[in-house]
């Protein structure tokens, strides 16, 4: 193909490609499949496109055929190949001659089998974010010229732009669900705050807690017991009535002779006697230290008259 015509059928393809942007909810493997078949239409060749997931695990978005499907799970299992090195290294993979042994051994018998001659291996990059690569295999050995190679690593750039912005609406879709839930479950809690409030005569929070009573009382979400009281699935009076029970739940506690209050009660008045003691005992002690300075202050006067009188 003179460099002319690649040109024009290059431009042809990346309008026809940029048009068939895919959205979100899918589309993204139709449309991988698409630059694929254009891709390998350039080179007279066979070929896929190995995506990576989030956590870095490969897998195979679209291949020309059986073998190439084989040929790229095998790379997948085996950790090395043309693909998987054009992905881990960010960088070209282009082998002319795969007749030469030594590379790749553990894939080299599934490139055999596929007939490969020659590979050309692109990563799908965009600035330091890889997300795959485009693997392109000949039968014929020899190098790829350097329009085509241009012409090819436009349609892998083009499938970067793809995979990326594909990503980009799926998380802005589902942000935007997670937004719409939240939304959702507060406008329930509000409306069943205020149905509380209304039909208990209490003040917004006060039906809130009466709400919250009532989901810890029966191990429910907010959301689902709001959601169940705005549906008429649920009474009122139901969730006030558990409140109320919450509520009175400490006294009745109290009054059943809860083991746990009884010991805290009994430690309560083994200290209260203990300081009575402790005061008693002060007490005494002082009355001793009073009597001891009383007979220290007359102690020797009986020694003296004793002694005189001999």
């Amino acid at each position: 193909m003179e460099p002319g015509d690649l040109d024009r059928d290059l431009s042809a393809v990346l309008l026809e490609l940029a048009d068939a942007m895919p959205a979100a909810g899918g589309g993204l493997t139709e449309y991988l499949a698409v630059l694929r078949q254009r891709a390998c239409g350039v080179v007279d060749a066979e070929g896929g496109v190995l995506l990576a997931s989030p956590d870095g695990s490969l897998h195979v978005a679209t291949a020309s055929n059986h073998a190439q499907r084989r040929l790229q799970r095998a790379e997948i299992a085996c950790e090395e190949g043309p693909s998987v090195q054009a992905y881990q290294t960010s960088q070209r993979v282009i082998v002319a001659n795969l007749t030469t042994p030594g590379r790749w051994p553990r894939v080299a018998p599934v490139l055999k089998h596929c007939g490969a001659g020659s590979v050309a291996a692109l990563p799908l990059q965009w600035h330091a974010q890889t997300v795959g690569a485009l693997t392109l295999v000949r039968r014929e050995v020899g190098v790829l010229g350097a329009e085509t190679l241009r012409a090819v690593s436009a349609l892998a750039q083009m499938a970067t732009i793809a995979v990326l912005h594909h990503r980009q609406v799926e998380d802005a879709r589902r942000e935007v669900e997670h937004l719409q839930t939240a939304l959702h479950s507060r406008v329930a809690i509000e409306q069943a705050k205020g149905l509380l409030a209304e039909h208990g005569n209490l003040d917004l929070d006060g039906a809130f807690q009466a709400l919250r009573a009532y989901c810890r009382t029966h191990n429910l979400k907010l959301h689902d017991a709001a959601a169940r009281l705005g549906a008429r699935e649920l009474s009122c009076d139901e969730v006030l009535g558990a409140a109320v029970a919450e509520s009175a739940q400490p006294e009745a506690v109290c009054n059943k002779g809860h083991p746990v209050l009884d010991e805290n009660r009994m430690v309560r008045d083994w200290a209260s006697e203990t300081r009575q003691r402790a005061g008693e005992l002060r007490h005494s002690c002082a009355e001793i230290r009073q009597k001891v300075r009383r007979l220290q202050a007359v102690g020797p006067a009986p020694a003296a008259v004793g002694s005189q009188r001999a």
